[in-house]
């Protein structure tokens, strides 16, 4: 790719996003579903109320926690939050294409992330990062993929915190997603040609990760009743409910 082309290829991505949140405008949020939990709860928290103990949620403490603290400091506007889903659609955009060139070339690259940016920066039924059906979902894929993109770039012990960090997100936002990548980053550690090199590294980047989540649930979940964390909150992931269920299946066809 010549000089010219690598300046305005970051155009592209940014073209096919800004108009799939053109086209889509403020019909990514629908208030009789998911979406006036992703409003409310955070809210709440604002207001000093304590997630899990007076504001029922099945996910990890990050996603409400982040976004109050947004809206503590920006205002309560819908705008704020939709600020927040579009800093998490960039982290995602940003290491999807540092994976794909290193995968393939910068026009594949560049391919997969305008592609991406044009689907689901704008995407129907709750899929807009802009304004998602679950933050804690967004925030544990950016997280997710900022840390397995630093990862995957060559080892800097510097830049692990980084890595850690991304690692942390996604597992008290959606410990599911962050325990999957915490999964694929050991894989991928004892599949390597420096077994033993990868697998300490990739070490580094969990062990912290793993024992910040511990202190983060730990100060979530102190003082709760067992009955409040499940069926009404994150432990709900072990034994979901039969709506959900129910939901699953007719998803699932």
């Amino acid at each position: 790719m010549s000089g010219g082309l690598r300046r305005l290829a970051p155009l592209l991505p940014l073209l096919a996003g800004g108009a799939a949140v053109a086209l889509s405008w403020e019909r990514w949020i629908n208030p009789f579903m998911d979406s006036a939990r992703e409003l409310a709860v955070p809210a709440r928290v604002a207001d000093g109320e304590r997630l899990y103990r007076d504001v029922a949620y099945h996910y990890g403490p990050a996603g409400p926690w982040l976004n109050a603290l947004a809206m503590e400091l920006f205002g309560r506007r819908f705008a704020v939050l939709a600020a927040v889903g579009l800093l998490c659609a960039a982290i995602i955009l940003v290491a999807q294409y540092r994976w794909t060139r290193r995968a393939g070339s910068e026009i594949s690259a560049l391919a997969a992330v305008t592609l991406t940016a044009a689907l689901c920066l704008g995407a129907p039924n709750g899929g807009a990062f802009v304004f998602p059906y679950s933050f804690g979902a967004l925030f544990a894929v950016a997280g997710a993929f900022a840390a397995l993109s630093r990862a995957a770039r060559p080892a800097e012990r510097r830049f692990d915190p980084m890595g850690s960090a991304g690692l942390f997100l996604a597992l008290t936002a959606k410990p599911e997603i962050g325990a999957a990548a915490s999964a694929l980053l050991l894989i991928a550690a004892v599949r390597a040609a420096d077994r033993r090199t990868e697998t300490g590294r990739a070490l580094r980047l969990l062990l912290p990760a793993l024992l910040a989540s511990l202190l983060a649930y730990g100060v979530a979940f102190a003082g709760l009743n067992w009955e409040i964390r499940s069926p009404e909150g994150p432990l709900a992931l072990f034994s979901p409910p039969e709506e959900w269920r129910n939901v699953y299946r007719l998803v699932s066809g």
